[in-house]
């Protein structure tokens, strides 16, 4: 190899002119681009205020929220709604004294499904009964 030669790349293959052009009119593209959305978005919005009704004046004011209503103690306002529905489970009383409307407590009113079911069951034993025996 010569002593006289620098090593490097070669000039036919870069030309950094040409790359600096290209970067300025890319930036210069986006610029351009960046303003017209820009100007249009302007335009729309003004258009789109200018096509909606006023506000009513009521809209405008702000009312103060009300305040929370808390429970104090919530705990004895709970053991008291869960003593009247006990109560209301296990206690007898009139619904419509007119229609004969009974409330009765939740263990007799199974008491009393449970004796309907066995009467229901006997009856449906029987007739299978009796068709069996009547049968050659």
């Amino acid at each position: 190899m010569d002593e006289t030669t620098q090593p490097g790349h070669e000039r036919s293959d870069f030309n950094p002119a040409a790359v600096v052009l290209f970067g300025a009119a890319l930036a210069a593209t986006i610029l351009v681009t960046v303003a017209a959305c820009f100007i249009i978005l302007k335009y729309a919005g003004a258009r789109y205020a200018a096509r909606q009704a006023p506000a009513a004046s009521m809209a405008r004011t702000r009312e103060a929220a009300p305040a929370p209503r808390l429970q104090v103690k919530g705990f004895n306002e709970l053991r008291a709604m869960r003593e009247a529905e006990e109560g209301a489970l296990n206690s007898y009383a009139w619904i419509d004294i007119n229609a004969g409307i009974v409330r009765i407590p939740v263990e007799r009113a199974m008491e009393i499904l449970a004796e309907k079911e066995g009467e229901r069951r006997e009856a449906t034993n029987d007739r299978k009964n009796r068709k069996v025996k009547s049968m050659p």
